[in-house]
């Protein structure tokens, strides 16, 4: 994941996940309040109320003003969809088909697997032919290519990533992503045929 999705996703879980902040908003969200309503309403006094305050306004989820010397607060409600939708967006890219490592694809596939695939594990096997090649080959580049497997090795591997190993490792066998010889699995140099456009 991005950095900068990591902060985002992070700051917004520890904001959040106070108690105190979350009422604040709350409170907030009901229109402009002065520090002393704020104190009076939640029943926190000196420092805690700043403290908490200070991190919504850090945020930019509450701005402020002064008027005759007292300091007024509002929630800055389009900064909370902001980042509402950017914590969203973070969680949508965690769950975007990993890669195996040394593997690359091209833009169609990553969208293809982005659709089947969440982080590690296969939703469904597509129908479609080459979005079932594209998938296939996915689970297929999780085999190291200058090695041999035991068919059991193979049904565990691929279960990591597909519950039915057995289709998937026929399917595999089938498409020449591995061949086979005596129980002995290995993996083929495999490209998507030139007929699939």
């Amino acid at each position: 994941m991005d950095q900068g999705y990591f902060d985002i996703l992070l700051m917004f879980f520890k904001t959040f996940t106070n108690q105190e902040r979350l009422v604040l908003l709350g409170l907030l969200a009901d229109g402009e309040h002065s520090m002393d309503e704020l104190s009076s309403r939640l029943g926190i006094k000196g420092p805690d109320i700043t403290h908490h305050v200070a991190k919504l306004v850090e945020l930019g989820l509450v701005d402020w003003r002064i008027d005759d010397g007292k300091h007024f607060f509002s929630l800055n409600a389009s900064r909370l969809e902001e980042m509402n939708k950017q914590v969203m967006r973070s969680i949508k890219i965690d769950l975007r088909a990993s890669l195996p490592d040394g593997a690359t694809y091209q833009v169609w596939e990553r969208k293809i697997l982005d659709n089947y695939i969440d982080g590690e594990r296969v939703n469904t096997l597509p129908s479609g032919y080459k979005k079932r090649l594209v998938v296939l080959k996915w689970i297929a580049d999780h085999f190291e290519p200058d090695r041999e497997y035991t068919e059991e090795e193979v049904n565990e591997i691929i279960s990591r990533y597909y519950e039915d190993y057995c289709m998937v490792r026929r399917e595999m066998y089938e498409e020449r992503m591995m061949d086979r010889e005596e129980g002995i699995y290995w993996r083929l140099k495999w490209e998507m045929p030139d007929f699939i456009g």
